[in-house]
């Protein structure tokens, strides 16, 4: 099974995702990752689901930068 998908399938495939168009789609929802993982997290901070740790980040001051 692997001999026949290392043979049969692999090259056409790899002739596809080595185009132009397919890498620029690729590098283009590869690069922003970070800042959309960044960004998640600060959200979360900012609206925090437990009502005791919103309180918490309230009184140490960090509501204001999230």
């Amino acid at each position: 099974m692997n001999k026949f998908i290392n043979e049969k399938l692999m090259p056409p495939m790899m002739k596809f995702l080595n185009t132009k168009a397919v890498t620029a789609i690729k590098n283009g929802m590869l690069y922003p990752i970070p800042f959309i993982i960044i960004g998640a997290i600060f959200l979360i901070l900012a609206n925090f689901p437990q009502q005791n740790v919103a309180d918490w980040i309230s009184q140490i001051g960090w509501a204001p930068i999230f």
